[in-house]
């Protein structure tokens, strides 16, 4: 189990080491050909892990990671959000979640503005010229 752990370590390292498979900011993160090397990077460090790795297997990989990832940040930040002490604040249980915080700014929202009422006002607007 300690071997497995220390090879998806190895993974989290490497996919850490190659910001234009995550950081949308990153100029190479559109490019085709530096995203295919950086996956074949991967699907070399995955597999120790997984024999047959090919690039479906990393692509998966990473979103699971990610995923768990984002479920458990989510739960730390809304039990910071609850007006909870700072002794309350959720602990994660992930083993890896500390290895993954380099996502946290691509894994936070953009803040957006709400349509609803512009979407009302032209509702409004409509409802008045059918009634004319």
């Amino acid at each position: 189990m300690a071997k497995k752990k220390e090879q998806l370590l190895h993974f989290i390292d490497a996919y850490r080491s190659l910001p234009e498979l995550w950081d949308i900011e990153c100029p190479s993160y559109s490019n085709r050909l530096k995203k295919a090397a950086a996956y074949d990077v991967l699907i070399e460090k995955l597999k120790p892990l997984e024999p047959d790795a090919v690039r479906d297997s990393v692509v998966k990989k990473i979103n699971n990671l990610r995923s768990t990832f984002r479920k458990e940040l989510k739960k730390v930040n809304d039990s910071k959000r609850s007006g909870a002490g700072s002794e309350d604040v959720y602990v994660p249980s992930l083993w890896y979640f500390n290895e993954l915080m380099f996502l946290v700014d691509q894994e936070t929202p953009d803040t957006s503005e709400s349509t609803f009422a512009v979407d009302n006002e032209n509702s409004q607007d409509s409802v008045s010229e059918r009634t004319l």
